[in-house]
């Protein structure tokens, strides 16, 4: 990328020669058994985030080692550490079926900031560390977005007005926990009116030390006109908010990272006939479940050996006076 774009700056023998240096930093693979091997990883641009993925193969095996950097000029979010947000005594550790216990506990959906006014539901629970949640959602075209300050409302509404390209513009904000979004995610489409959005939460618990992250995934279809922003406009979301959860659950089963999947209820239905309304009036309805996904450091798939085999968790399942619309888990 670095000489594509100085092609047309430097002479034949300036190119030559860049190219040669930029070529003799690089990372050498593979690496020897106890060898050490140092350089530079030459990767895109066009994150908030830099990604990469290294793989240790040994005799017994392999291991994959995601690295994950921020970049710094940009005013994006990152995960937190528990330890950053709750007290130690509030931190809960549990195992699969305590934490089915919990997650009956939580409200449907997001409020505004005094916590009065419902917004969009919380469709989604991911388990997980937060480097592979960073790696997985990273590898299926998710990225961290701006936070919400002058410059980034100010490149919004140019990029609303002229079809300028803004791939990070930010996400308004959803309060759950008494707080806005810990991390909030997006995957671009065509403009800046079709976005997928993904706001994730941290709770206080974890799953034999994986933490539980609270979320809430939508998909962008338009945009109108609203009070209720301080730019006076805001996205319009698809109304079957089940199909944008679980484009993110086939997304992520993608990436092999999956161990267990499955759904728990929660949202309480709603059809497109009665359909419910967030804080922007949008309409939306829901078979009441929420998706809920373990993550993990090493590939599961459907068609592995048992012990790397995605599980699926037999919990709970659509009502039955509604069309389903979620991924059928029952073996």
């Amino acid at each position: 990328m670095i000489l594509y774009s100085l092609r047309g700056e430097l002479d034949q023998e300036q190119f030559k020669a860049l190219s040669e240096k930029l070529l003799g930093r690089r990372f050498r693979n593979p690496v020897p058994a106890q060898g050490r091997v140092s350089g530079y990883l030459f990767i895109s641009s066009n994150h908030l985030n830099r990604v990469a993925q290294l793989v240790l193969r040994g005799v017994d095996g392999a291991w994959q080692v995601p690295v994950y950097l921020p970049v710094p000029e940009l005013q994006g979010y990152r995960l937190p550490q528990a330890t950053e947000l709750y007290a130690p005594q509030e931190i809960v550790d549990t195992d699969v079926e305590g934490l089915r216990r919990l997650l009956y506990q939580l409200p449907c959906c997001t409020t505004d900031a005094k916590g009065k006014e419902r917004g969009d539901p919380l469709n989604l629970v991911l388990v997980g560390q937060a480097s592979d949640v960073h790696y997985a959602l990273a590898r299926r075209g998710w990225h961290s977005v701006e936070k919400n300050y002058l410059q980034s409302a100010e490149k919004t509404l140019k990029s609303f007005l002229f079809g300028d390209r803004y791939p990070y513009s930010p996400v308004s904000p959803l309060y759950f926990f008494g707080r806005k979004q810990d991390y909030a995610l997006q995957k671009a489409r065509s403009n800046i009116t079709q976005r997928n959005h993904l706001r994730l939460w941290l709770t206080p618990w974890t799953v034999k030390g994986k933490p539980v992250w609270v979320g809430q995934v939508s998909r962008d279809i338009g945009v109108h006109m609203t009070s209720k922003s301080p730019i006076f406009f805001t996205h319009k979301i698809n109304p079957d908010v089940d199909e944008d959860r679980n484009y993110l659950m086939e997304d992520l089963i993608l990436t092999e990272q999956v161990e267990r999947i499955g759904y728990i209820s929660g949202l309480g239905d709603s059809s497109a006939a009665h359909p419910r309304s967030n804080l922007t009036g949008d309409s939306y309805y829901t078979d009441g479940l929420r998706a809920v996904i373990f993550l993990g450091s090493h590939k599961n798939a459907v068609f592995l050996q048992p012990e790397h085999r995605l599980q699926l968790l037999d919990w709970d399942h659509a009502p039955k006076t509604l069309e389903p619309r979620h991924i059928d888990t029952v073996r």
